[in-house]
């Protein structure tokens, strides 16, 4: 909450809403945005989680966007996760508060999920506590936190713990389920491409860790048995999670993302340069996207190499490698740690990676938040080192020394690293290494003050490897005295405390100035207000190409997605799972590109009524004094912006039937019909008419829509190769439209059926104890 604090000083809702006032009818002037690089936040992620938030509260389970392009899925868009934990949990707040209640309840789950871990590895308090502190307050970690990639590796902490358990063997089944618990929960948590990172490093550990251990007791038998488990486990997790995984590739497999010409354009396969490392060390040491800041030096996407841990962080790993070595688990961390050094800054390595089946689009150099876990726990554990053996020089010499080759470092790269550079970056560049001299030269004189402690006298243990007082187990003290033993700290507690202090200070530090708040959430502006009341329900385009105005800006209306907050319905929509029909659908019919799939938006420039028509946009906004769509019908200024009208536009419409049964041409004129919204996934057209109609309809021909006519089913087809119509016969009839995948259903059953198994299995072992327990008890009364 330090990290936060800062900002929630400023407003409680937490979020991007400054960079709103950047940009078309939301601007502001002389407001300045805090962080540029965290657009996403308000042009997906509150968005969404307001629009999951209000259908929750009407009583609707939020599967479908009604107000993205012509409607698109919520729910199995996965970046949403309207059914992780955070957003749950969100859900019990006021709306103002969902967005920053997800965001603190990832931190905790992250921070307590690393402590947990520490504590299933027998490190002691202050140990558990740098594990938990480091990786929840991590540059990588930090740097996503508010994204869903940081809310799927929150929980990689719990994963590894309770993988951990499993291999060791006890209560088996108790650990099965929660592991198949936390998998579905990392799986519901909306970023399949970071899930999958998390499970390849989990398989690397896991696999290192039993190597380790056939090595030491050379039973295969032994090794078997945990992957079994695991196996379970990883199935059971993907059955609970099923409701989420099936429709969802369903969704992904439509969308520009299954593109393999997508591909070579995006940041996979574009390793980071061995010269980032010292990024783990420094925050900003190329700049910082914030005010006042600046990035420099080639980091052109911040979150992409923030990766800072400290020097402390890292001199205390160091500690935890060396003094940890015969531990399978330390073993396991350091492999992984290697391994995915490796992935991020070394091209080749990288290169095997992208070519392992099923993940190849997986952008890998955002393994950085596995690496900030890795650290974390092996900080965790040379802290947990200090704290017991802190009066061994051996232990003070190393930690010393790590420190001392730090700080030579980091002065190294104050008086050289700066050629190239404006006079300005170099001041940024000196300014970032301040702050980690600072902690790295204060942590440096506290480990030499322990050394000058315990150097005083004879070195003596006061508590054994587990923490125990010695005279407790020797039984050579009295209770008073063995009392005062335990609540005098001893040197090496005192000097892990301080460590821990100086670090969480670094942490906070570096972290507190990425985040910038709302008092209260968006706030309209009368330029935004006047557009609502003009347009109403109607769907909104461009005149204009908007999609390169710059990062998370729009040059016209309102930022696609954050139309969301104020009930605008737009055309233009920037979603990560966007359909290929949109860009197949506007190239067949403009012959010019609509947007930039490697950027998830869809942006088409409408230039005529009927291009307006085609997708049902019945109002179209223009530049100030800019040319008129043709064949439209000026209607209003609004703000600086010119707003017009579409004649004859729809969200529905009836064509006349062909004599021949075949369906009329995608450009053929039809009379509009009233399309009434009882709900945000279903829709309601009553028809009339003396011949048979083909009903239109400016609906994204996304899987899982149904529809009946008059109670019955009525057969849907695709429209214009993204859109939905369906044959009507004369007559009057009432035609309904429900989005609800079949995909989804069968996912409720499969894991409606993995609870009930497991479940059937615990009430049998317990029936099947207590009827040990009777038998027990009859013998004894017998005797």
């Amino acid at each position: 909450m330090l990290t936060l604090g800062p900002a929630l000083h400023h407003g409680f809702s937490l979020g991007s809403y400054d960079i709103l006032t950047q940009s078309g009818l939301t601007r502001v002037p002389g407001v300045t945005v805090r962080n540029t690089v965290s657009g996403d936040q308000i042009a997906e992620m509150i968005p969404w989680s307001t629009q999951a938030w209000t259908q929750v509260h009407h009583g609707e389970i939020p599967l479908w966007n009604p107000l993205s392009g012509l409607g698109l899925p919520l729910a199995f868009n996965w970046q949403s996760a309207t059914f992780g934990l955070p957003a749950l949990i969100s859900y019990l707040f006021p709306l103002h508060l969902a967005y920053t209640a997800q965001i603190v309840v990832t931190l905790v789950i992250a921070g307590t999920g690393a402590y947990v871990l520490a504590r299933v590895l027998g490190l002691g308090v202050i140990g558990c506590a740098t594990a938990g502190t480091v990786y929840e307050l991590s540059g990588s970690f930090m740097g996503w936190l508010g994204w869903p990639h940081a809310a799927v590796m929150s929980w990689a902490g719990w994963l590894f713990a309770l993988a951990i358990l499993i291999v060791r063997g006890e209560h088996r089944a108790r650990h099965v389920l929660a592991f198949a618990v936390v998998f579905a929960l990392a799986v519901y948590a909306g970023e399949p491409e970071i899930f999958s990172i998390l499970v390849v490093s989990m398989v690397i550990f896991v696999f290192t860790m039993l190597i380790s251990r056939f090595r030491a007791d050379h039973d295969f038998r032994r090794s078997l048995r945990p992957l079994l488990d695991l196996s379970v486990a990883a199935v059971a997790g993907a059955a609970l999670s099923a409701p989420l995984t099936l429709p969802g590739l369903q969704v992904l497999s439509r969308s520009t993302r299954s593109s393999g010409t997508l591909l070579a354009a995006t940041e996979v396969g574009k390793a980071l340069s061995p010269h980032d490392l010292v990024h783990l060390l420094v925050q900003g040491y190329n700049g910082l996207p914030i005010a006042g800041n600046h990035v420099f030096g080639g980091d052109a996407v911040y979150t992409d190499t923030a990766a800072y841990v400290g020097l402390i962080a890292v001199a205390l790993a160091v500690v935890g490698i060396i003094r940890g070595w015969r531990r399978a688990e330390t073993v396991g961390f350091v492999v992984l740690t290697i391994v995915t050094l490796a992935i991020i800054y070394a091209p080749p390595v990288e290169a095997v990676f992208i070519h392992i089946p099923l993940v190849q689009t997986i952008d890998w150099h955002r393994d950085l938040m596995t690496s900030g876990l890795c650290v974390a726990i092996l900080a965790g554990i040379g802290m947990d080192t200090l704290v017991r053996q802190g009066a061994l020089k051996s232990t003070q010499l190393l930690l010393g020394g790590v420190l001392a080759g730090g700080i030579g470092l980091l002065v190294i790269l104050l008086l050289v690293d700066t050629s190239g550079l404006s006079q300005l970056d170099v001041g940024l560049r000196r300014d970032s290494l301040t702050w980690p001299l600072v902690t790295g030269g204060l942590a440096l004189v506290v480990v030499s003050t322990l050394a000058v402690a315990t150097s005083r006298g004879k070195p003596r243990r006061d508590r054994d490897s587990d923490g125990t007082a010695v005279g407790a187990v020797h039984g050579n003290t009295s209770n008073k005295e063995l009392m005062r033993s335990l609540r005098k700290p001893t040197a090496g507690q005192v000097t892990g405390a301080l460590l821990l202090l100086l670090e969480t200070a670094f942490l906070v530090a570096a972290g507190a100035q990425l985040w910038s708040s709302s008092t209260d959430g968006v706030r309209s502006t009368p330029a935004v207000t006047s557009l609502v009341r003009a347009v109403g329900n109607s769907t909104l385009g461009f005149g204009v190409f908007t999609c390169y105005a710059g990062p998370g800006l729009s040059g016209l209306g309102v930022l696609p997605e954050s139309n969301i907050l104020f009930g605008l319905h737009e055309l233009d929509f920037y979603d990560p799972v966007l359909p290929r029909g949109y860009f197949q659908s506007w190239a067949a019919l403009s012959g010019t590109s609509p947007g930039a799939p490697i950027y998830n938006s869809f942006c088409p420039a409408l230039t005529t009524a009927s291009e307006a028509r085609r997708y049902g946009v019945q109002f179209v906004l223009e530049p100030d004094d800019a040319a008129a769509p043709a064949g439209a019908v000026f209607d209003e200024k609004v703000g600086e912006e010119d707003l017009y009208r579409i004649p004859d536009s729809a969200d529905g419409v009836l064509v006349p039937a062909t004599r021949t049964g075949q369906l009329p041409p995608d450009d053929a004129n039809g009379t509009p019909v009233t399309v009434d919204h009882p709900s945000p996934s279903s829709l309601s057209i009553t028809t009339s008419s003396t011949s048979d109609q083909v009903l239109r309809l400016r609906l994204t021909d996304e899987p899982g829509w149904h529809a009946t006519i008059d109670g019955r089913p009525l057969q849907l087809e695709s429209f214009g190769g993204v859109m939905l119509q369906a044959r009507v016969p004369a007559g009057h009839h009432v035609i309904e439209l429900r989005y609800w995948p079949t995909l989804f259903t069968v996912g409720l059953l499969v894991a409606g059926i993995c609870v009930l198994l497991f479940v059937s299995y615990f009430v049998v072992i317990w029936a099947i104890g207590r009827r040990g327990a009777r038998g027990r008890g009859s013998l004894t009364h017998v005797d």
